[in-house]
C-alpha cells in the first residue's frame, strides 16, 4: 500500500484528546491512533448506512450496558433523512 504524507493542524484541546487516545489505546504514534479512529468510524458509518442508529457498549465484568451517544452519527442520520 502506498503512503501519502498529510499534515493536520490541531487546537490544543483536540491535540490533547488525540494524545489520550494514543496513550489509552497503546498506539505507537498519534498517526496510528488517528488511523485506528478513522477505521472505527468507517465501521460505525457503515452500520448507520444499513439503518442502525445506536451504539451499545457492554462492561463484561459487570454486564452493565450503556448507550454511547456519538454526535457525528446523529448528524449522519439527519443528513440521510433529508
Amino acid at each position: 500500500m502506498s503512503k501519502t504524507r498529510v499534515a493536520f493542524t490541531f487546537d490544543l484541546w483536540s491535540l490533547a484528546s488525540l494524545k489520550r487516545v494514543q496513550k489509552r489505546g497503546g498506539h505507537r504514534s498519534m498517526t496510528a491512533a488517528l488511523g485506528k479512529s478513522v477505521e472505527i468510524m468507517k465501521v460505525v458509518q457503515g452500520q448507520v448506512l444499513e439503518g442502525f442508529s445506536d451504539l451499545i457498549v457492554i462492561n463484561h465484568k459487570t454486564n452493565q450496558e450503556k448507550q454511547a451517544i456519538i454526535p457525528s452519527i446523529r448528524r449522519m442520520l439527519s443528513a440521510l433523512a433529508e
